[in-house]
């Protein structure tokens, strides 16, 4: 007999000099023994496959064209004062003042960026984009822990394929940073000592400490990421209370309540409104339309949900909101079946579902949107997809029961494959525009004009100027000029006291359909000769416009025709830095 050990260690066949055998043919992995292995591999290796699919898709995608909201560029412009000023202050404001709406976390972050030498919107989308691999890869490892693997991994399919996601994935603002604390925490919250997915698993109160440590720091920071958080500390602490854990709901307490106390006291010393004015707005754009009674709550709250179950949720599942609310129905109407089902041994995201619900309720409808629906998104395909497999076995069909995932994640990525196609092209296209120089390409003409009359006004205006506009962050981000939004009323009177208050000497028209046509244009055409258009500053739908109160009014003019300003006072200062400069486009 030879040697079997000598001939492996020497790479020999083991049976060398032996008869040979019939060979035998290997057969053919399959695709059940393919998609077997996935479900019972590693869940760190799939979640990470399942974020490289999602930035697969999201690269092309990728939109750089600056977002057209204030928010973004005012978490720039506070990111700039941790820098620069050590405080958090608005720098856009001429006053610059201590600001208290916006939660610093986001901010904390792009500022830290800077310090990198990292700037730009080109950044901060790639930021975003970061936060979103992570998200899908922690959806999937809260999936695998709270429902099954077949569940777990259609979701993650459709969670990380979804043209919504795709889109969400690379705006400026802080709802996916903020999705991504809150994944964190639903995910730590299923390690913890008797928690229901925990249950049966040994050691586990030898690791519970460091699990709650994850969850109370994601826990809080989501909270001071977006005042949208607040419904995830409650529900916490409900859930602690509720399981009688008494010493971790102390400890979630005890880091949290000192630093809401200083960010409410903050607010009350400095006297600056909450996200709690507007709730009771019935347009926070319209002040004058006043607040909202019982009632009109309760038609604002049937008002939301029928949007964001016949809108905002196909738009996320398709990118098409048009006639698919009985998509939106059929998910949503499952979805809370499956959240039924597991209420007699809820986790911390039954808790946090309804009262984050809530919250979206109630919010004023001008603010509803996709993005307010991301942290909810992943749970309601999980709770939707435990649904139809709980109908099925109750019914009798096992085999239909553990197929209904996959078939159900195939319908879904099928309703969205048009979308993903379509999302990809927009993002190639205005990528392509935006590098050949045209960075506003994908815009409306109207935010065309107003972006690129800001562009053209950066360093135009002389020293110290103050410029009222509809979005002053955004104006400053783009100039470095600071001003204020010019206010929301029609009056002319009203206009010139709030100038006069900021010290502003200019304002941006602009026809963009929203704040504009309601409150400055009003004020134009009563007092039109106490504006002049700036010289080389204008285009068809944008144009500063300089303020002139003691000017002499004109007669036997067009009520629309404006003067052209004489030579500014003193010469154009240096243009001041702004809070985000856009990167440099390359030549073409």
């Amino acid at each position: 007999m030879p040697n079997t050990t000598r001939s492996r260690s020497k790479g020999r066949r083991p049976d060398r000099g032996q008869p040979a055998q019939p060979a035998t043919k290997t057969p053919a992995p399959s695709l059940f023994s393919a998609l077997e292995r996935v479900l019972t591999a590693s869940p760190w290796k799939v979640a990470l496959a399942l974020a490289l699919v999602h930035l697969a898709f999201a690269i092309p995608a990728f939109n750089p064209t600056p977002h057209i909201g204030g928010d973004n560029a005012a978490y720039v412009a506070l990111a700039r004062s941790l820098v620069e000023r050590h405080a958090y202050l608005e720098l856009w404001d001429p006053a610059a003042r201590p600001h208290t709406q916006y939660p610093p976390v986001w901010p904390a972050i792009i500022a830290f960026l800077s310090l990198l030498g990292l700037h730009g919107w080109f950044v901060l989308k790639a930021t975003v984009m970061a936060f979103s691999f992570v998200c899908i890869g922690l959806a999937y490892l809260w999936l695998r822990r709270t429902s099954t693997p077949g569940i777990a991994l259609a979701a993650g399919l459709v969670l990380a394929i979804s043209p919504g996601v795709l889109e969400q994935a690379h705006w400026e603002l802080s709802d996916v940073p903020a999705w991504a604390f809150t994944l964190l925490a639903l995910w730590a919250s299923t390690h913890l000592a008797g928690a229901p997915e925990a249950e049966g698993e040994p050691g586990r109160e030898r690791h519970h400490g460091r699990w709650l440590a994850l969850l109370i720091v994601s826990v809080v920071l989501g909270n001071f990421t977006r005042a949208a958080g607040l419904p995830l500390v409650v529900a916490a602490a409900a859930w602690l209370g509720w399981r009688r854990k008494w010493r971790d709901l102390a400890l979630l307490l005890a880091v949290f309540l000192p630093l809401a106390f200083a960010w409410w006291l903050r607010g009350r010393l400095y006297g600056a409104p909450g996200y709690l004015s507007h709730l009771w707005a019935i347009d926070p754009y319209r002040p004058a339309l006043g607040n909202i009674g019982p009632l009109d709550m309760l038609r604002r709250m049937a008002s939301n949900l029928l949007r964001y179950q016949g809108m905002h949720l196909p738009i996320l599942l398709t990118w098409n909101g048009e006639n698919r609310w009985i998509l939106g129905g059929m998910v949503m109407v499952l979805a809370a079946a499956g959240w039924g089902r597991r209420l007699g041994r809820p986790g911390l995201a039954e808790f946090w579902v309804p009262v984050y619900l809530v919250l979206l309720l109630i919010w004023p409808a001008t603010w509803s949107g996709e993005r307010f629906i991301l942290p909810l998104y992943p749970l309601l395909l999980c709770y939707a997809a435990e649904a139809v497999r709980g109908g099925l076995e109750a019914l009798g069909k096992p085999r239909a029961a553990l197929l209904s995932p996959a078939v159900g994640a195939a319908v879904l990525l099928m309703l969205a494959a048009p979308g993903v196609v379509r999302i990809g092209e927009i993002g190639s296209m205005c990528t392509r525009e935006y590098l050949h120089g045209d960075r506003y390409r994908c815009m409306t003409q109207e935010y065309h004009d107003f972006m690129t009359v800001a562009d053209m006004t950066r360093g135009q205006l002389p020293a110290g100027s103050v410029v009222l506009s509809r979005k002053a962050t955004l104006f400053y981000a783009l100039t470095g000029y600071p001003g204020r939004t010019y206010p929301m009323s029609a009056r002319a009177d009203t206009f010139f006291a709030a100038a006069r208050d900021a010290g502003a000497r200019y304002v941006v028209f602009d026809r963009i359909p929203d704040l504009a046509p309601l409150y400055l244009h009003p004020v134009l055409l009563a007092a039109r000769d106490k504006f002049c258009v700036v010289k080389g500053l204008t285009l068809e739908n944008a144009a500063v416009l300089r303020l002139e109160p003691s000017a002499p009014t004109r007669t036997g003019v067009a009520e629309n025709a404006f003067r052209v300003c004489d030579a500014p006072p003193q010469p154009p200062s240096p243009a001041p830095a702004p809070a985000a400069p856009p990167p440099a486009a390359p030549a073409p």
